[in-house]
């Protein structure tokens, strides 16, 4: 097995049929590390709620989790918009080995201070955050959305779906990946952070400028990404 420092992830979405939960217990099982930050949207508990789907290798791939937090590694949960739900609960400091967290942070072993968050507080549509009728509609699009993709399952190859071609469509705006990126750091940067660690947009990359550092995780649906920090205090995009 590898051993890394620290490992993050985020995106995950278990409980969808997009999650390619396979790729995720290899990469589980192929690894050991001191921290583990599961960074939101692990659990799709807006689409379960829909779905009733979450069959036995999801089961799986949450026990592997917990298997790590019981053997030693400590485990961080920071809840995101798809399962939201578990925001409600925190700060839990042990359930079931995890703690449960709305943010955390990190030293790096170069002395780095880095912000750990799923990356939805600073989602460029604050509106649907804000305004309660805007935020029910959102949901309401985003529910539609989820009932159209299950349909249009035998349409699309496996492991593609129709959220997963508009997703992919979405990140490949640069303009979008550029203002959610400069919308979380500087949320960080205000905090006084040195960098953040984040994901909810999907798209995978390290970037530093101006000795600030960006880290977005990725996530397990289409580009099987997490991110790792070396003995040596190195983070890196690894794909599985």
């Amino acid at each position: 097995m590898k051993y890394y420092k620290t490992v993050f992830i985020s995106d995950v979405h278990l409980g969808t049929r997009r999650c390619e939960v396979q790729r995720f217990l290899d990469f589980l099982h192929g690894f050991h590390a001191d921290r583990f930050y599961l960074l939101g949207d692990i659990i799709d508990v807006w689409e379960i709620g829909l779905t009733r789907y979450f069959p036995q290798e999801h089961w799986n791939a949450l026990r592997s989790v917990l298997g790590k937090a019981k053997h030693g590694t400590k485990v961080y949960y920071v809840p995101g918009n798809h399962d939201q739900s578990l925001k409600k609960i925190c700060p839990v400091e042990d359930l079931g080995n995890v703690s449960v967290v709305e943010k955390s942070e990190y030293r790096t072993a170069t002395g780095k201070r880095l912000l750990l968050i799923h990356g939805d507080v600073v989602d460029r549509y604050l509106f649907f955050r804000n305004n309660g009728v805007m935020k029910f509609v959102a949901d309401l699009v985003y529910r539609a959305l989820t009932v159209v993709d299950f349909l249009s399952r035998p349409l699309f190859p496996r492991h593609r779906s129709l959220l997963i071609v508009l997703q992919l469509a979405l990140v490949r705006l640069r303009e979008y990946s550029r203002r959610f990126e400069a919308a979380v750091a500087d949320y960080a940067r205000r905090a006084g952070y040195d960098g953040v660690v984040c994901g909810h947009d999907h798209s995978p990359g390290i970037r530093g400028e101006d000795g600030f550092l960006y880290v977005n995780c990725g996530d397990w649906a289409v580009n099987c990404t997490a991110v790792v920090e070396d003995a040596d205090g190195g983070l890196r995009v690894i794909r599985n």
